[in-house]
């Protein structure tokens, strides 16, 4: 069991050093998502980054599409369901012809 931050009360409910509850707006935000950092934060690499959602933020471009984090999950997503629909519809094709392949790799041995 991982002994207990002394240096940091707050640690025990994800807060870093130095930070407080103060530094957080704890009500649901315009988009209904959640609450945000008020202002900037610091990153692991030690980088101050805007607040906000990390989501809307530009991922990579392509040409003149700009791709952000949440199209990409969603494609991504996307492209997972049309996988899995697509082998299911497979397996009971199978399935359904057990009969006909049992057959067949009868005649061929």
């Amino acid at each position: 069991m991982p002994e207990e931050d002394k240096t940091n009360p707050n640690a025990q409910f994800g807060m870093r050093p130095g930070e407080t509850e103060n530094d957080f707006d704890f009500d649901v935000n315009k988009d209904g998502v959640g609450p945000t950092s008020k202002d900037t934060r610091t990153n692991w690499d030690g980088k101050t980054v805007a607040a906000g959602e990390w989501y809307d933020e530009e991922l990579f471009t392509l040409g003149d599409l700009k791709v952000t984090p949440k199209e990409a999950i969603g494609v991504s997503g996307g492209v997972i369901a049309i996988i899995i629909i697509a082998s299911l519809i497979c397996c009971y094709m199978s399935w359904r012809k057990r009969h006909a392949i049992a057959e067949g790799a009868r005649r061929v041995s």
